[in-house]
């Protein structure tokens, strides 16, 4: 009888603890050298109390075919989203895993920021501001605290200091004992724009339907990573910031063009595609006082490619549960 494997959230977390970040960035790299591939837009079906997305792909580089379900809730949750990605067999078609990607697709985006931050010509940062709290920030924060460990300051912008702020600030201060960090009010202007004007690298991963500040408290050499938005209506920073970046990356030309609400009304010209710098072992030669935007809204190779890697790790470890299917 056939049987699936079941990997729910602790066993994935467990494995996603023990994977390098070099390691994920090379994926990542390897996945969006790769997009010509099948990745059909994502499916929205709106519900009374979510919005559910559907996002199938194939790569077959790094992942086979996949598909991830999630659904975002309408009102705040304090579980992050619920998602599950499913992995076909490439023999055979039928599924062989279900994998709980809760975590995972905040593991996904900030394997695609370090690359985009990479690949932008970030060297030897000092300050990360951090707009959010939620599992992308944390994800974020743990991974970009290990790739620069001349980080030592950080700055946490929320609309309140709840226990998400707090329990980010613990967890960093007890894994890099180092780092500084603040926790600052996002209605705090004055310690908000000093935060930013001696920002490095810049983190936003917030729901906002307007921008989060003024375009000219920013450090102009920063480099920012724009995760939050996934809708036209949807809004993180300022159209003038957008206008006077001197580089905009983006994981997907088409799906930033549909989804993107920080680049409405933005050239294709003015956008470069992630795949299209990776492998060519380049980096952006940054100017002073030129700072540069990635933005990303997540393609579905991503989650295919990141969940297949999961799965391998679990095999080999025999972890998971095998469940009698057909």
């Amino acid at each position: 009888m056939r049987s699936i494997r079941v990997l729910d959230g602790k066993t994935v977390d467990d494995i996603v603890e023990s994977l390098p970040p070099e390691g994920m960035i090379n994926l990542m790299e390897r996945v969006f050298t790769q997009l010509v591939l099948a990745t059909p837009a994502r499916i929205s079906i709106p519900s009374d109390n979510h919005d559910v997305l559907f996002m199938p792909s194939r790569i077959s580089v790094a992942g086979g075919t996949g598909i991830k379900i999630v659904s975002v809730p309408k009102g705040k949750s304090a579980d992050g989203l619920p998602a599950t990605t499913l992995l076909m067999n490439e023999e055979t078609g039928s599924v062989e895993a279900m994998i709980n990607a809760r975590q995972l697709t905040a593991v996904r985006n900030v394997a695609g920021s370090a690359l985009a931050t990479k690949l932008a010509g970030v060297s030897d940062p000092r300050t990360i501001v951090f707009f959010g709290a939620g599992a992308q920030i944390t994800q974020h924060a743990l991974l970009f605290l290990q790739l620069y460990p001349s980080v030592s300051r950080c700055y946490v912008v929320n609309r309140s200091i709840n226990d998400r702020v707090e329990g980010l600030r613990k967890l960093i201060n007890k894994r890099f004992s180092a780092v500084s960090i603040e926790a600052v009010l996002l209605e705090d202007s004055g310690k908000l724009k000093s935060s930013l004007e001696n920002a490095d690298i810049v983190i936003t991963a917030t729901s906002s339907t307007k921008a989060l500040f003024d375009e000219s408290w920013l450090n102009p050499s920063a480099h920012l990573n724009l995760i939050g938005s996934y809708t036209q209506e949807m809004r993180e920073v300022t159209p003038a910031l957008i206008e006077q970046a001197s580089l905009i990356i983006v994981d997907s030309l088409k799906d930033c063009q549909r989804e993107a609400g920080d680049l409405a009304g933005t050239p294709a010209e003015r956008m470069t595609e992630l795949g299209s710098i990776c492998g060519k072992g380049e980096v952006y030669k940054r100017a002073p006082g030129k700072f540069t935007v990635f933005k990303s809204v997540g393609v579905g190779v991503q989650d295919v490619a990141i969940a297949r890697l999961v799965l391998r790790r679990a095999e080999e470890k025999g972890l998971g549960s095998m469940i009698p299917f057909d």
